[in-house]
């Protein structure tokens, strides 16, 4: 009799000891994230900028999107 295996997020993330992005796309996630991008960037927090940016490219925000994000 074969087992089953039953492989979720946190079984992943604890085999790679990496925590996953959250990041949807085409979700709330998204619109939060580059908001937030946005903000910390007119409220001159650099830190914060990296962060977001980073967050962003890391999930694979495409660069025109970044792009078009009014400074």
């Amino acid at each position: 009799m074969m087992a089953i295996i039953h492989i979720t997020l946190s079984v992943v993330e604890e085999c790679i000891q990496k925590k996953a992005i959250r990041y949807d796309k085409d979700g709330d996630n998204h619109y939060d994230t580059i908001s937030a991008f946005i903000k910390s960037m007119r409220g001159s927090d650099p830190d914060a900028t990296l962060y977001y940016l980073a967050r962003m490219l890391t999930a694979g925000e495409r660069m025109f999107v970044l792009s078009l994000v009014e400074l």
